[in-house]
């Protein structure tokens, strides 16, 4: 009987290695470790500028609602998609399958708020492997709403992901750990969760494509409304506009291009993948392709990386990204 158990979980195994949904996620976990630092570069240096006003601004605001109009771009290819695909990817989709793409894209631009924030505090590698806790918050509103109650394997993994977070934000000198960029990465964790949740059930009970149309629709209207209702982010908007400067323009088109095509493909893995809690937990990588990137950024001469991979900073980040990764994996058992 054992043998036959081992045999049907080497079977699965070998499904998830080669399922188009794995290709997918790890694609997209690698994108979005690159976006990681390519925003990171956006925010520490080429952050501060002065407005038409002549009031320094940072760039967290300009940054949200650029990724957020991006939405208006996704409507669009998504929209010639339909025309191509046939009437299986039609966008004529129940409302409620609608209403949940659109409040799906509201929470996409919703969860850059905590994050630039936290992003802008700890610099990549200290903040974008806490992504990691998705899959918790995964476990905890399946609980909720769905009934899903978690096995001692999900209960040590979740303990385990938890102990990573702490021990990444805990700086060695200063002999504490950074709660509030934790606290902001949580919440960014927890919107991003929630997300996945409404966009899943967006395409199963319409279709992909609609989804993402609604999707980016979401995003944009949303950051209009931002837009229109808080004058800081605005200001910084508005100025990346009137200065725009080739090299930020380049990186800027270059950055929101890999991020679309990132939440793209892990919106593909989470309609194709078997649940959300599974999809997610192969983002175990995420802190891996962090740190090797971050890795390769102080080799080539980042000083700014480098300090992270020197004496105590070094133990500590990568004791930290073994126990996340760990964490994330064991979830999917």
């Amino acid at each position: 009987m054992e043998s036959i158990l081992l045999l049907e979980g080497l079977h699965i195994s070998a499904l998830f290695l080669v399922a188009p949904w794995v290709f997918l996620i790890l694609i997209a976990t690698f994108g979005d470790a690159c976006v990681g630092y390519i925003d990171e570069l956006l925010l520490k240096r080429l952050a501060k500028k002065s407005t038409l006003s002549n009031i320094d601004v940072d760039a967290p605001g300009r940054l949200l609602l650029i990724s957020g109009f991006f939405g208006f771009v996704t409507c669009f290819f998504a929209f010639i998609a339909s025309l191509f695909l046939g009437n299986e990817y039609s966008l004529n989709v129940p409302l409620s399958s609608f209403s949940l793409a659109i409040s799906a894209g509201v929470l996409e631009v919703m969860w850059l708020i905590p994050y630039f924030t936290a992003l802008e505090r700890g610099g990549a590698i200290n903040t974008t492997p806490l992504f990691q806790t998705i899959p918790i918050f995964s476990l905890i509103f399946g609980l909720a709403f769905f009934n899903e109650i978690p096995t001692t394997v999900h209960i040590v993994a979740t303990l385990l992901i938890i102990l990573g977070a702490f021990v990444l934000n805990y700086s060695p000198e200063k002999k504490l750990t950074d709660f509030k960029t934790l606290s902001l990465m949580l919440t960014a964790s927890a919107i991003i969760s929630i997300g996945f949740f409404l966009f899943k059930d967006a395409s199963i009970s319409g279709n992909l494509v609609a989804s993402l149309f609604g999707n980016g629709l979401g995003m944009g209207l949303f950051s209009a409304a931002i837009w229109t209702i808080w004058p800081p982010y605005r200001r910084q908007f508005n100025d990346f506009i009137h200065t725009l400067k080739p090299k930020i323009l380049a990186i800027q088109v270059s950055n929101e291009g890999l991020y679309a095509l990132s939440t793209t493909a892990s919106q593909m893995a989470i309609v194709l993948g078997p649940s959300v809690m599974v999809v997610t937990a192969f983002n175990a990588f995420h802190p891996i392709f962090t740190l090797a990137i971050g890795l390769v950024l102080a080799k080539l001469g980042s000083k700014e990386h480098a300090k992270n991979f020197i004496g105590k900073q070094l133990i500590t980040k990568t004791a930290a990204i073994i126990l996340i990764a760990a964490g994330a994996v064991l979830i999917v058992f």
